[in-house]
């Protein structure tokens, strides 16, 4: 484990920098993608995800204050039809978790979902993700957080695996 990692939570400072660190991880991770294009929720970054209610950003920085990783806990949108009968109003989604190559198998993502988990609970009753076989220890990564896989989608190129845990109460 890399101890000198700290764990944040992302504010308006960290914005651009925690952008371009997630631009430079879809460019590797989804290649298929065009880069030129910049998704709309990181074109509006701020809005979509640091000023949202129930939502929290957290990055981990090296010693060097580099971004290294991410991840995010965001309120369910019912954006996959399929899958809304099965989670409550009360539902938050795990995204944009992702650790640069270079600090993998370093625990940062561990920490980083200890995080997400700590903010979740006692404010949602499930949390939910979904992952594609092709993105390196992914699946395998939130089955040992304790996910369990709700339903596959195979579809080529995109194969997505969609996951979820229900949340404890908090005590």
């Amino acid at each position: 484990m890399l101890s000198t990692v700290a764990i944040k939570q992302v504010t308006t400072t960290d914005a651009k920098q925690v952008v371009a660190f997630l631009v430079k991880m879809r460019s590797q991770l989804f290649p298929m993608l065009n880069k030129d294009v910049l998704s709309p929720d990181l074109a509006n970054f701020e809005m979509h995800y640091l000023h949202k209610e129930k939502t929290a950003f957290f990055a981990a920085f090296s010693p060097t204050n580099e971004v290294i990783g991410t991840i995010c806990v965001y309120p369910y949108d019912r954006r996959f039809s399929h899958l809304n009968d099965f989670y409550p109003e009360n539902t938050a989604e795990i995204v944009k978790c992702y650790v640069d190559e270079k600090y993998r198998r370093c625990g940062i993502g561990k920490q980083l979902f200890q995080q997400a988990l700590s903010f979740s609970q006692g404010t949602y009753d499930v949390l939910s993700l979904h992952t594609h076989p092709f993105l390196p220890g992914g699946f395998a990564f939130w089955q040992s957080r304790g996910f369990h896989t709700r339903f596959t989608e195979k579809d080529g190129v995109w194969d997505t695996i969609f996951m979820d845990m229900k949340l404890l109460p908090r005590s």
